[in-house]
């Protein structure tokens, strides 16, 4: 089902229980895919006056903190939905745009594309590692520092010539220190 799916460049998905504050956070590792279930109440939003357009709705402006970064929001009330990208919800209407206060984050509708076949997305956790969320980030950061304890871990066994398998942990290291700015550092 995920090959229907626009592409992103984000490498883990989000389930979200509709009507529920319940969130199923989800990524693959290596060969494991991972999963961690957070309770997400809706943010303190401060609500303000200013509106502009966003993607052709008329979009009011938001204000909240989360996991330790300030965030601007604009949602539309045109579309009732109180949901938005990634784990943010709980204004009243859809978020169109939301980024931190550093434009590290950004999240913004494009437009609606009308699908010609409908995507059904049934979410089986058994298809997943339950665990808890500093059990995964603890996975992520060991995964960061070797990969190769993960990948002998899950079971992978690779050959090196000399030399090599050094040279591939530090590219690989190299990599991680460009992603050292993880959306919630909370």
């Amino acid at each position: 089902m995920r090959s229907k799916m626009p592409m992103s460049a984000l490498n883990f998905y989000i389930f979200k229980k509709q009507n529920s504050a319940e969130v199923s956070f989800t990524e693959k590792i290596v060969k494991d895919n991972y999963r961690y279930k957070q309770e997400i109440d809706d943010l303190n939003w401060e609500i303000l006056p200013e509106t502009k357009e966003v993607a052709g709705f008329l979009a009011q402006k938001a204000k909240a903190s989360f996991s330790g970064r300030d965030y601007t929001a604009w949602f539309t009330t045109e579309i009732p939905i109180s949901e938005g990208p990634y784990k943010f919800r709980g204004l009243p209407g859809l978020i169109l745009e939301i980024s931190d206060n550093k434009d590290y984050y950004t999240f913004k509708l494009t437009g609606f594309k009308e699908l010609n076949d409908e995507i059904s997305m049934e979410f089986n956790p058994e298809n997943y590692l339950e665990v808890s969320r500093e059990k995964f980030l603890q996975i992520k950061e060991e995964y960061a520092e070797n990969p190769f304890v993960i990948m002998e871990s899950s079971g992978i066994t690779m050959g090196f010539q000399p030399g090599q398998k050094e040279k591939l942990l530090k590219e690989h290291r190299e990599e991680f220190k460009k992603k050292n700015n993880r959306i919630e550092l909370e």
